[in-house]
């Protein structure tokens, strides 16, 4: 097992709280939701007073929970199964449609670093519990919502100099992963 240090530990258990804590949001608005009183909350109104009811302010209700599932569902399963459908080709020449073309991994070791390496590397990060979740603070919460980042970090347990970083706006891993799962599934319809 990874030894995290004491700011990774403190990240990770933030994480996992956070996780919960947005767990509880989603039971309660789907509580609203299926409530059969006519007179409902409006999502908004909810939201305040939700907020209101946990003394918290200023909260996204975004739910790192379900990032994470993501994530891993879109990164971690899906390079298990179908790794050779990434290209392997260097990052910033991947094109559009992979949406990691404009991030530079902070990797020592590998200068030229391909698509396919960083994938393989951001899911190490996610099974080692190393991704962390970045929401910059900012009054405007449009702006922050649409400016939250991963920030990913592997080490090579074998070396401990061959490191990998990199933080990611959610909105491009999640295009990131669109374009892999459209690549599995033709890959997949093509076997008829």
């Amino acid at each position: 097992m990874t030894k995290l240090s004491d700011t990774e530990e403190k990240n990770a258990i933030d994480n996992i709280t956070t996780c919960m804590f947005s767990i509880g949001f989603l039971h309660e608005i789907t509580t609203n939701i299926l409530n059969s009183d006519k007179n409902k909350e409006s999502l908004i109104d909810f939201y305040a007073s939700w907020l209101k009811n946990r003394k918290a302010n200023n909260l996204l209700p975004i739910s790192p929970g379900i990032i994470l599932g993501y994530l891993y569902v879109g990164i971690v399963y899906a390079k298990e199964n179908w790794v050779d459908l990434i290209p392997d080709t260097p990052i910033q020449k991947s094109g559009h449609e992979w949406s990691l073309y404009s991030y530079t991994p902070n990797c020592p070791k590998e200068p030229n670093p391909t698509l396919k390496y960083v994938v393989r590397r951001i899911r190490n990060s996610l099974s080692h519990g190393y991704a962390r979740t970045i929401v910059p603070s900012t009054k405007d919460q449009k702006e922050q919502f649409e400016n939250i980042a991963m920030e990913f970090k592997d080490i090579n347990q074998k070396d401990f100099n061959d490191t990998f970083i990199i933080e990611i706006k959610l909105v491009d891993i999640q295009i990131f992963i669109k374009q892999f799962q459209s690549v599995i599934w033709q890959k997949i319809m093509d076997k008829k």
